[in-house]
Protein backbone atom coordinates (compact mmCIF):
# COMPACT_ATOMS: atom_id res chain seq x y z
CA UNK A 1 0.00 0.00 0.00
CA UNK A 2 1.41 3.38 -0.99
CA UNK A 3 1.10 6.45 1.21
CA UNK A 4 0.26 8.42 -1.96
CA UNK A 5 -3.13 6.72 -2.08
CA UNK A 6 -4.20 7.73 1.42
CA UNK A 7 -5.66 10.84 2.95
CA UNK A 8 -4.47 11.11 6.55
CA UNK A 9 -5.88 13.54 9.10
CA UNK A 10 -3.15 16.04 10.04
CA UNK A 11 -4.58 16.28 13.58
CA UNK A 12 -5.04 12.68 14.73
CA UNK A 13 -3.33 10.75 11.88
CA UNK A 14 -6.49 8.71 11.21
CA UNK A 15 -6.67 7.32 7.66
CA UNK A 16 -9.64 9.21 6.22
CA UNK A 17 -9.49 7.64 2.78
CA UNK A 18 -7.46 4.72 1.48
CA UNK A 19 -7.98 4.30 -2.25
CA UNK A 20 -6.08 0.98 -2.33
CA UNK A 21 -8.49 -0.54 0.20
CA UNK A 22 -11.51 1.49 -1.00
CA UNK A 23 -12.05 2.78 2.55
CA UNK A 24 -13.60 6.12 3.40
CA UNK A 25 -13.97 6.69 7.13
CA UNK A 26 -13.89 10.35 8.22
CA UNK A 27 -12.65 11.17 11.71
CA UNK A 28 -14.11 13.87 13.97
CA UNK A 29 -11.86 16.53 12.42
CA UNK A 30 -13.33 16.19 8.91
CA UNK A 31 -16.02 18.83 8.58
CA UNK A 32 -16.84 18.49 4.87
CA UNK A 33 -15.78 16.20 2.04
CA UNK A 34 -16.27 17.01 -1.62
CA UNK A 35 -15.39 14.88 -4.66
CA UNK A 36 -15.07 16.89 -7.86
CA UNK A 37 -16.75 14.26 -10.05
CA UNK A 38 -19.99 14.55 -8.06
CA UNK A 39 -20.76 18.04 -9.33
CA UNK A 40 -22.04 20.20 -6.55
CA UNK A 41 -22.68 18.09 -3.49
CA UNK A 42 -20.76 17.04 -0.42
CA UNK A 43 -20.26 13.33 0.24
CA UNK A 44 -19.66 13.90 3.95
CA UNK A 45 -20.80 16.57 6.36
CA UNK A 46 -20.06 16.42 10.09
CA UNK A 47 -23.05 17.09 12.33
CA UNK A 48 -21.41 20.28 13.62
CA UNK A 49 -20.88 21.47 10.02
CA UNK A 50 -24.51 21.23 8.86
CA UNK A 51 -24.97 25.02 8.84
CA UNK A 52 -21.65 25.49 7.06
CA UNK A 53 -22.69 22.95 4.42
CA UNK A 54 -25.98 24.78 3.82
CA UNK A 55 -24.15 28.12 3.62
CA UNK A 56 -21.61 26.79 1.10
CA UNK A 57 -24.25 25.16 -1.07
CA UNK A 58 -26.27 28.38 -1.06
CA UNK A 59 -23.17 30.41 -2.02
CA UNK A 60 -22.37 27.88 -4.74
CA UNK A 61 -25.92 28.07 -6.15
CA UNK A 62 -25.80 31.87 -6.09
CA UNK A 63 -22.44 31.92 -7.89
CA UNK A 64 -23.79 29.56 -10.55
CA UNK A 65 -26.83 31.82 -11.05
CA UNK A 66 -24.64 34.90 -11.46
CA UNK A 67 -22.30 33.13 -13.86
CA UNK A 68 -19.26 33.19 -11.58
CA UNK A 69 -16.98 30.25 -12.20
CA UNK A 70 -16.19 28.93 -8.70
CA UNK A 71 -16.21 25.33 -7.53
CA UNK A 72 -17.08 23.92 -4.13
CA UNK A 73 -13.44 23.09 -3.48
CA UNK A 74 -12.55 26.74 -4.10
CA UNK A 75 -15.24 27.80 -1.63
CA UNK A 76 -13.84 25.31 0.90
CA UNK A 77 -10.34 26.73 0.42
CA UNK A 78 -11.60 30.30 0.79
CA UNK A 79 -13.34 29.31 4.03
CA UNK A 80 -10.13 27.72 5.36
CA UNK A 81 -8.09 30.77 4.37
CA UNK A 82 -10.51 33.14 6.10
CA UNK A 83 -11.09 31.08 9.26
CA UNK A 84 -8.28 30.19 11.62
CA UNK A 85 -8.13 26.53 12.61
CA UNK A 86 -9.18 25.05 9.25
CA UNK A 87 -7.32 23.62 6.29
CA UNK A 88 -8.19 21.75 3.11
CA UNK A 89 -6.36 18.60 2.15
CA UNK A 90 -6.82 16.89 -1.18
CA UNK A 91 -5.87 13.77 -3.07
CA UNK A 92 -6.17 13.20 -6.81
CA UNK A 93 -6.35 9.70 -8.25
CA UNK A 94 -5.89 8.73 -11.88
CA UNK A 95 -7.09 5.77 -13.89
CA UNK A 96 -8.44 4.57 -17.19
CA UNK A 97 -12.02 4.06 -18.29
CA UNK A 98 -12.77 4.84 -21.93
CA UNK A 99 -9.72 7.06 -21.67
CA UNK A 100 -7.77 8.74 -18.89
CA UNK A 101 -9.86 9.85 -15.91
CA UNK A 102 -9.09 11.55 -12.63
CA UNK A 103 -10.94 12.39 -9.46
CA UNK A 104 -9.99 14.71 -6.62
CA UNK A 105 -11.29 14.39 -3.07
CA UNK A 106 -11.20 17.52 -0.85
CA UNK A 107 -11.54 17.47 2.94
CA UNK A 108 -12.13 20.55 5.11
CA UNK A 109 -10.31 19.72 8.33
CA UNK A 110 -10.83 21.44 11.69
CA UNK A 111 -7.31 21.67 13.10
CA UNK A 112 -8.09 23.45 16.37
Amino acid sequence: MEEDNKVICPVCEHVITDFDEEISDPCEHVMLTYVDTLNGEFVHSAKEAEDLEKEMLARYAHLEETGEDKTLDELMQTYADENEGFEVIELTTYGLACGPVSSTEYHLIKTS
